[in-house]
C-alpha cells in the first residue's frame, strides 16, 4: 500500500500546471468552482452547497448567496491545495483549498459557515 501511495503522490507532481505545494492566487469563482490565476479550475472536494441555475433552470435557494460568500473570502488571495483528484470531464480538478494565512481549509470553513455540507470521499484525511 505505501508502494500505491507513493507512487499516487508523484503522480500528482507531475500533472501540469497544479502542484500541491505551489501557492497560486484565485482570480473568479463560478458556483463552487475556483479559477487560479495560471488559468486552471478547482472544485472544492468533499463539498455539497447549492447548486447555480443554468440557463434552462433556476439555481437552488442560497446558491447565489454561497458563490458570493465564497467570492469575498477567496477571490485574490493565494491558495494552497492538497488532495488533489481528477482531471473531471469539465477539465477541473478536486482538492482541498487552504487560503494563505489560513488555518482551515476552505471547503472546511464553507461548512461551519452553513454554506455547504461535507461528504465523505473515500481515502481523504477527515
Amino acid at each position: 500500500m505505501r508502494r500505491f501511495t507513493g507512487f499516487f503522490i508523484a503522480f500528482l507532481l507531475l500533472i501540469p500546471g497544479i502542484s500541491p505545494a505551489t501557492p497560486q492566487k484565485i482570480t473568479s469563482v463560478a458556483g463552487q468552482t475556483l479559477t487560479l490565476a495560471e488559468g486552471q479550475q478547482l472544485w472544492l472536494l468533499g463539498l455539497w452547497g447549492p447548486q447555480p441555475g443554468t440557463d434552462t433552470s433556476p439555481g437552488e435557494p442560497g446558491a447565489a448567496e454561497a458563490e458570493a460568500a465564497l467570492a469575498a473570502d477567496a477571490v485574490g488571495r493565494m491558495a494552497s491545495t492538497s488532495s488533489l483528484m481528477g482531471p473531471d470531464r469539465s477539465g477541473r480538478f478536486g482538492a482541498i483549498v487552504t487560503l494563505e494565512g489560513d488555518l482551515a481549509s476552505l471547503n472546511e470553513r464553507l461548512v461551519r459557515g452553513g454554506w455547504a455540507r461535507a461528504y465523505l470521499v473515500p481515502g481523504l484525511p477527515k
